[in-house]
């Protein structure tokens, strides 16, 4: 199963029902579908071509690693920060992501391309 089969099968939402029960189809979510897919088949092929590895479930955190750091290198952190979403609702999909969450920090993370750790940012919880 290729990145690109795990990201075609997650759940996405479908579109919005209008009163008389038709689904309206939802341009943007199919829009955002396709760009993910497409993100996907280009992680896909470039990991083949590094490791010969040509299904999701064999990739090791270090392939993904790999790719965020050397092959979006040259992209703009926005960009970047979209590749590193693909991967990780893929690895969410695949039960990876707690083991691997920590491994894929990076300036990837968010779309200033600021470095933060795992947990951080967000609502701040107010304890009384």
């Amino acid at each position: 199963m290729k990145l690109v089969d795990v990201i075609k099968k997650m759940p996405g939402k479908k579109g919005k029902i209008r009163r008389n029960g038709r689904v309206q189809p939802n341009e943007r979510v199919d829009t955002q579908m396709q760009k993910q897919i497409r993100l996907a088949e280009i992680i896909d092929q470039a990991i083949f071509k590094k490791t010969g590895k040509t299904s999701a479930t064999r990739y090791q955190v270090s392939d993904l690693r790999w790719f965020l750091e050397h092959q979006t290198a040259e992209f703009s952190n926005s960009r970047r920060y979209d590749y590193f979403l693909v991967i990780k609702r893929a690895s969410i999909h695949l039960k990876k992501w707690q083991n691997w969450e920590n491994h894929l920090q990076g300036s990837w993370t968010n779309r200033e391309g600021e470095k933060r750790k795992p947990g951080i940012g967000g609502r701040k919880m107010i304890t009384a």
